[in-house]
């Protein structure tokens, strides 16, 4: 709804709607990637009670249409429900930075919050390293910073700044090849 806003009101707000871009942290980069990755029949899959109870994706908060086009994202330790979804807008670069020992929002496949044994018996996602190795598959430019030994956000915010603004910056120069 946010984005659908933004690009409706691009001209008051002179935002160019070529280029926008999703970011976040944990929680964040978890939103964002489902901004940029999944459509409605793939939400309607994985979250069957959301579309009755929130609205449906185009229309939910605000009826303005999309407007606007993802250029890329830059994740701070996000995920996606499943990177076999990924289909929707494959070709967004996309930029990860992960924890090797975050077991907030796993790096590869697990369950959310595994700290506690999976006691909450909470959903499982695919982390920034499996979307990282989908974007490849796809040919999409991406780029993935693991950090040996970190937990959950625990990457220098400079470091995830000064490299994730150099990715955006090839993402907008045209620039930007797959590894």
């Amino acid at each position: 709804a946010s984005l659908r806003f933004l690009s409706f009101k691009s001209a008051q707000y002179k935002i160019d709607t070529n280029f926008v871009f999703v970011s976040g942290g944990s929680a964040g980069s978890i939103t964002a990637m489902n901004a940029a990755f999944l459509n409605q029949a793939e939400a309607d899959q994985k979250i069957t009670w959301a579309h009755a109870q929130l609205g449906a994706l185009d229309s939910s908060g605000n009826t303005h249409p999309k407007q606007y086009k993802i250029k890329g994202v830059l994740d701070f330790c996000g995920a996606v429900f499943d990177t076999a979804l990924m289909t929707n807008n494959a070709d967004i670069p996309v930029v990860s930075f992960h924890d090797s020992v975050d077991c907030v929002v796993p790096a590869y496949h697990n369950s959310v919050i595994n700290c506690t044994g999976n006691c909450y018996n909470l959903f499982a996602v695919d982390g920034s390293a499996l979307i990282y190795r989908k974007a490849l598959k796809s040919g999409t430019c991406a780029e993935l910073h693991i950090n040996p030994g970190t937990a959950h956000c625990g990457t220098n915010q400079n470091y995830v700044l000064t490299h994730g603004s150099c990715f955006l910056k090839r993402v907008m120069c045209n620039s930007c090849t797959p590894a």
